[in-house]
């Protein structure tokens, strides 16, 4: 078997390459928020097989964020979060939005790692279950680890 890979459309500006075009499972750093589309042709020895394609969505940072104010916003009504609970945690999230927007990587850092913390501690005093603040804390984590990869 032989795998043919192309990254068959990207957003306009994006540099982002296949890292293979022929290993088994390539993959690709995406550099520009947008949809990119993968395509994959398998060969059998005898043919190509129809092409499959899958859509990626990168986010930025901010949108990315702005996804955890929603499922905060979903916690309080919920009521699993208090109203001041909520609005901190949410601020928190919209200082930093503010401060990636102004290209402020260092400070939004903090102010996501400060958001981090206070999930940590709504979960040790049982405010929250791991299972509401985990997801938070993850989504978060994946961008502090984005922007930190930029810092380097």
């Amino acid at each position: 078997m032989t795998y043919s890979w192309s990254l068959f459309s990207k957003p306009g500006g994006s540099f982002s390459t296949l890292t293979s075009t022929t290993a088994v499972n390539p993959s690709f750093s995406p550099d520009v928020a947008g949809e990119y589309v993968v395509e994959l042709k398998v060969n059998d020895g005898t043919d190509d097989s129809d092409p499959a394609q899958v859509t990626i969505t990168a986010q930025t940072a901010q949108q990315a964020a702005q996804d955890v104010i929603g499922n905060i916003e979903t916690l309080l009504a919920d009521a699993l979060l208090s109203a001041g609970q909520g609005n901190s945690l949410i601020k928190k999230l919209e200082s930093a939005i503010k401060k990636l927007d102004k290209e402020q990587k260092k400070v939004a850092l903090n102010m996501l790692n400060a958001f981090i913390n206070h999930v940590n501690s709504l979960i040790d005093e049982g405010v929250l279950t791991s299972a509401d603040g985990n997801p938070l804390i993850s989504a978060i984590q994946d961008i502090v680890d984005s922007l930190s990869a930029g810092l380097a």
